[in-house]
């Protein structure tokens, strides 16, 4: 019996050997993949009446005494972004005019000032515009001219997911009593916000 035992051992012995040494030297096919992730760049922009509004809003007020002087009121644009290029904040009308309209009579208007760069001193009067400074104001151009009026760096990170950028706008009317007549008088601006190339 002990015999018989051994000589089955043995034959399993000899037979697990050849099996092991025929696997060890089967080569399995494999192959590689190489994979890409795209993370396209996310934008996302805030119009608010203030830094610290947490509402958007779509209306902007400037209340408008006829002196001759320089009314103003601002908002903010804020933005975020992923883009290690940065963005840019261009600003445009949403139609082709660039007047303020009077809202039951369009044919009484506000122009956009005629000139850029212009101070409270220096803007024609009777005419409006915006400024990213507060203090030289510009014509918003019509329709399919958007300009560019600030570019920023990236705002979010893996760390600062949250993290934004406030750009301030000021808009200003300059009128006087005989050169527009009382009303209300309307348009609306488009703000876009674009990965910077």
């Amino acid at each position: 019996m002990k015999a018989k035992t051994g000589l089955i051992g043995g034959t399993g012995a000899v037979v697990f050997a050849a099996l092991l040494a025929s696997a060890t030297s089967y080569a399995a096919p494999s192959s590689s993949s190489t994979m890409n992730v795209t993370l396209n760049p996310t934008l996302a922009l805030s119009i608010l009446p203030t830094q610290v509004a947490t509402s958007e809003i779509d209306e902007l007020t400037i209340e408008v005494t006829p002196n001759g002087a320089l009314h103003t009121n601002n908002l903010f644009a804020r933005v975020s972004t992923n883009s290690a290029p940065g963005y840019k904040l261009m600003l445009e009308m949403e139609g082709a005019s660039t007047d303020l309209e009077e809202v039951t009579d369009s044919s009484k208007i506000i122009p956009g000032t005629t000139t850029d760069n212009v101070t409270a001193a220096t803007m024609p009067m009777n005419s409006w515009g915006y400024s990213i400074d507060a203090t030289n104001f510009s014509k918003v151009p019509a329709n399919g001219s958007a300009v560019a009026i600030a570019t920023g760096s990236q705002t979010t990170t893996s760390q600062n997911p949250a993290a934004y950028e406030d750009n301030e706008v000021t808009f200003g009317v300059k009128v006087n009593t005989t050169g527009v007549a009382f009303g209300t008088y309307s348009n609306t601006v488009v703000f876009t916000v674009v990965v910077n190339e």
